[in-house]
């Protein structure tokens, strides 16, 4: 049977909490109103800077790299985006490292072969062992909106459903994603 919670202790805890004594059990009379707030009149700092476009996801993704659009799964719990890349070889410029890798259209079968500067290397943990991807940056545009020039690691994602996967380096700040939806863009790539 267990010990009932020794009294003692709970009105020192009280006490050290400054809830104890008598005056601060509130009473019919000391109650104060409660405040109505009935939101802002005007746009606070804080509203400005949330973000104002909303994605699905799943959204039409175009490189201004390359002329085919890719779909790709908007993931608000991977850090960096992420795309399929094939054939991925670093090699040496100038003293720098650099990457070669070729991006392939899964719709028309077309291919580009690409050459960037290596930003980082990325490990990444899932199931498994730690894989070590490297991280080039490419220019993403969202249904003809403004380019976003964003860090990309390069990874053969054929097993996947989609050939871009979009993390929290493109989203925060500038996306809230509509999980029930899906190309809220702009259409889908069998919808054009």
């Amino acid at each position: 049977m267990s010990q009932p919670f020794p009294v003692l202790s709970l009105v020192a805890l009280l006490a050290t909490l400054g809830l104890g004594g008598c005056e601060s059990v509130p009473t019919q009379e000391n109650v104060p109103e409660p405040k109505v707030d009935n939101g802002p009149e005007t746009v606070t700092e804080f509203d400005r800077d949330r973000p104002s476009i909303i994605i699905g996801a799943v959204e039409k993704a175009s490189f201004e790299e390359f002329d085919f659009p890719l779909e790709a799964r908007i993931d608000t719990g991977a850090t960096t985006s992420s795309i399929d890349a094939r054939d991925i070889k670093p090699f040496e410029r100038d003293g720098k490292e650099w990457v070669a890798f070729t991006i392939k259209d899964r719709e028309s079968d077309a291919s580009l072969r690409l050459k960037r500067p290596i930003e980082r290397v990325a490990v990444i943990e899932q199931q498994g062992p730690k894989q070590r991807r490297y991280v080039a940056r490419l220019s993403l545009v969202f249904n003809g909106q403004e380019p976003v020039f964003v860090e990309f690691t390069l990874t053969n994602r054929e097993n996947y459903e989609y050939p871009v996967l979009i993390g929290r380096n493109v989203l925060e700040g500038k996306y809230m994603v509509d999980v029930s939806t899906e190309f809220a863009l702009g259409k889908s790539l069998s919808q054009q």
